[in-house]
């Protein structure tokens, strides 16, 4: 039985519509340019190309198709802004357009809750407020410094618990029974957690990387705990109102930041619209393209800093370079999709580094030369380093100042 004419047309009008639509696309896309790309594989994309560290892989490709590189990630297209002119171009130039993030699902089912929705009522208030913000420079310099850094005194956890319960037995009964806040539901959360936490980790592992660069360099250190005992002396500890009186501090941490970035890629950005970058055209409707800042190799760019591989705070001295208006430090991003907490974020850097150094001297293990001292990168996406850094310290303040 043969089929209808009526079929018969309707298929071949289908075939001809899909021909002339092939065409116009093909005919349009090669009106177009696009930013340079390696040539992707069926399926994976190039996801060959992407070893342990994304960060450097993406950096070996920006060698070789340039600053601004298009891939496959899958199904996805990804574009990667790989210098500071390129991330400029997207972060300020056409911020309004890449102001949007990818959908996460641990975004949309994991952090959002009625804590969550309260919180971000609250922390534009904090984290944005001002250096001479009265919360914050009330503040105990102790709250400031991270827990990975610093730990809570030992005595203190140990004893508490069992003065509370045994001396004092009402103050047990309103802890046990006291209707739970939403603040005590979110910390709880919070704790038990087994997400990892950025946030507070970024502050740890840039100090750590901080410290790892000035051991190998004890003159360093020497010129900050000058510059420590010049502004603060050794009779007290160094507090939020006296940092930015540090500046060869402020430049240490700047140079941390530049040479070992904790977010080496920034938070992905999304084009909501078609636009043109650098003279490549970037179109909306090619399937959620993501956009990436490798801070990484920004930091890295021959053009940007001499010796980069070098790590020289004295090339931030003089220099009006801010992490929050240029382009070649790109800690927090820049833009509407800033992290609200960079200013927090720095002074806790700034403050653990400058308790660390002011608490103690550091050095070497004995028998530890300054070249078996790794400084690998551990594999992820943030650059956490692979070993732990083991140093030897001693004691510079007054005794009653280590205090528990």
């Amino acid at each position: 039985m043969e089929p209808p004419s009526w079929l018969l047309l309707f298929v071949a009008w289908l075939a001809s519509l899909a021909f002339l639509s092939k065409i116009f696309i093909h005919r349009r896309c090669k009106q177009l340019k696009f930013p340079p790309s390696p040539k992707p594989w069926p399926i994976f994309g190039n996801l060959n190309f992407i070893g342990s560290l994304p960060y450097q892989s993406l950096h070996k490709l920006s060698q070789r198709y340039g600053p601004l590189t298009h891939l496959k990630f899958g199904s996805y297209n990804v574009l990667v802004a790989s210098s500071a002119e390129m991330a400029k171009e997207i972060l300020k130039t056409h911020d309004q357009i890449f102001a949007t993030r990818p959908q996460l699902a641990a975004n949309k089912y994991i952090t959002y809750d009625i804590s969550s929705e309260r919180m971000m009522r609250i922390a534009p208030i904090a984290l944005t407020s001002g250096s001479d913000s009265p919360p914050l420079e009330s503040s105990n310099s102790e709250n400031l410094v991270p827990a990975p850094i610093i730990p809570e005194p030992i005595i203190h956890d140990t004893l508490d618990p069992v003065v509370s319960a045994q001396i004092n037995p009402l103050r047990r009964f309103v802890r046990v029974h006291k209707q739970p806040s939403w603040l005590d539901s979110y910390a709880r959360s919070y704790q038990s957690s087994p997400l990892p936490d950025f946030k507070s980790d970024s502050a740890a592992i840039t100090v750590e990387w901080a410290i790892s660069e000035l051991v190998k360099q004890l003159q360093l250190i020497k010129k900050a705990t000058e510059e420590l005992d010049r502004v603060i002396d050794r009779e007290r500890w160094v507090e939020v109102r006296d940092i930015t009186q540090l500046t060869y501090l402020d430049a240490i941490m700047k140079e941390t930041i530049r040479k070992h970035p904790v977010g080496p890629l920034l938070a992905p950005h999304m084009a909501m619209e078609d636009c043109n970058v650098a003279g490549y055209d970037i179109i909306f409707c090619s399937k959620e393209k993501r956009v990436f800042i490798n801070t990484w190799r920004i930091g890295r760019d021959p053009s940007l800093w001499e010796q980069h591989e070098e790590f020289r705070p004295e090339r931030f001295i003089g220099q009006n370079i801010d992490v929050k208006g240029s382009f070649e430090l790109l800690p927090f991003g820049a833009g509407q999709r800033i992290c609200s907490g960079y200013n927090l974020g720095l002074k806790m850097i700034k403050l653990s580094i400058a308790n660390l150094l002011q608490a103690f001297n550091w050095k070497l293990p004995e028998h530890t030369k300054v070249e078996d001292l790794s400084m690998e990168e551990a594999p992820g996406i943030s650059t956490r380093r692979k070993f732990p850094l083991v140093a030897v310290i001693e004691s510079r303040l007054l005794f009653h100042l280590y205090k528990i």
